[in-house]
């Protein structure tokens, strides 16, 4: 992703979040995304 792409997508993604529109901030992930967290140290898909 281009910084220009990424700006766009970080845009969109708050702007749903804060709208409360779940299936658009569902639209931002790729199916296949592997999230890590460090409260677990796990991978969660």
């Amino acid at each position: 992703m281009t910084d220009e792409e990424t700006v766009h997508l970080g845009g969109h993604l708050f702007t749903a979040i804060e709208a409360g529109d779940l299936d658009a901030v569902a639209q931002c992930y790729d199916p296949h995304i592997v999230v890590w967290t460090n409260v677990d140290s796990r991978d969660q898909d």
